[in-house]
């Protein structure tokens, strides 16, 4: 099964912010969400999907990229801690 990313522009979600529809947009977000596990919840990992920028992909490949982006960006939050609270360590 090949999956194709259905937006026109990937960064689309950072214009045009209002606090007024946070929560709304969580709602969108989290049912974005559960309608992605439901659409590879039968896939397998070596199952290609087709990345806009980069074309084929598998799902591997999807769901490595997304653990390496929540560890960095996890990193980052980490860095603001620390500055915030001068403790470093666990």
């Amino acid at each position: 099964m090949e999956l194709q990313y259905a937006g026109t522009d990937p960064d689309h979600g950072f214009a045009d912010l209002d606090a007024s529809r946070a929560e709304a947009e969580y709602a969108a977000l989290v049912a974005e969400q559960e309608a992605s596990a439901h659409t590879v919840a039968e896939l397998d990992l070596d199952d290609t999907y087709l990345h806009e920028m980069f074309g084929p992909m598998s799902l591997r490949w999807g769901y490595l990229n997304l653990i390496q982006e929540y560890a960095r960006h996890n990193g980052h939050a980490d860095v603001l801690r620390e500055r915030i609270d001068q403790v470093t360590g666990p």
